[in-house]
């Protein structure tokens, strides 16, 4: 805050975010005895807001406290749910199938009535509701059309996700394919084990059935030698 005031003084043409950014370069190339008075007075800082919140919270009655809670949970849901819409994102998955309407209205935004979006999307629909039937079949011909690109780029987006390991980002009943599957593929190398056991364990009864064989034998002898 203290370097904010003066860098802006003599650079006025930088954005605030350039300005922060070169604060935070000059932040890193500190000595630590410059930077001591800031962390106590950050220390400080973060000491006095502890002690204020606990007053705060003391003050609270339980329903409030049970609201506090509940949108706390709300906006945690709400972050985790765009980390994860960014994450697919970045891992290139496949923008999704358009319905007609989407399509129609994608086409003819800008020159609907209204200054406001939801004004122009109240005009589209209108639209959209008296619009001739053969117009409204050639969206809905494109509307199929994609739900086919849709289909086939996630099913190849969603093998590749499997190959390296990320199983998670794939939709749910592809998930729950995958495991009724995973049990059918390890049938037979499951069998091949048991055999494998089966065989082993025969060999090693007659390993332990031939000793008694050879002892039963010479017994015999033995007796009729006698």
């Amino acid at each position: 805050m203290d370097q904010h005031v003066i860098l802006h003084k003599q650079h006025p043409d930088l954005k605030r975010t350039e300005i922060t950014r070169k604060i935070g370069q000059e932040w890193k190339a500190l000595p630590d005895f410059v930077k001591e008075p800031y962390i106590v007075a950050a220390n400080a800082e973060r000491q006095k807001y502890k002690e204020e919140v606990k007053i705060y919270e003391d003050h609270l009655t339980p329903l409030e406290k049970k609201v506090q809670k509940a949108e706390r949970q709300q906006k945690l849901a709400k972050r985790k749910s765009s980390r994860k819409r960014r994450e697919l994102i970045n891992m290139g998955k496949p923008k999704r199938a358009r319905n007609a309407f989407n399509i129609f209205m994608s086409e003819h935004f800008q020159d609907a009535s209204g200054m406001k979006a939801k004004e122009k999307f109240k005009s589209l629909f209108d639209d959209w509701g008296i619009l001739e039937s053969s117009r409204k079949q050639t969206y809905i011909q494109l509307a199929e059309d994609d739900k086919i690109r849709y289909e086939n780029e996630m099913k190849s987006w969603e093998e590749q996700m499997i190959e390296i390991g990320r199983e998670d980002l794939i939709r749910l009943k592809q998930r729950n394919k995958l495991k009724k599957l995973r049990p059918i593929l390890k049938g037979p190398k499951v069998a091949s084990k048991k055999k494998k056991t089966s065989v082993s364990r025969l060999k090693q009864s007659r390993k332990t059935a031939e000793p008694n064989e050879g002892r039963k034998a010479r017994s015999r002898i033995s007796r009729h030698e006698e």
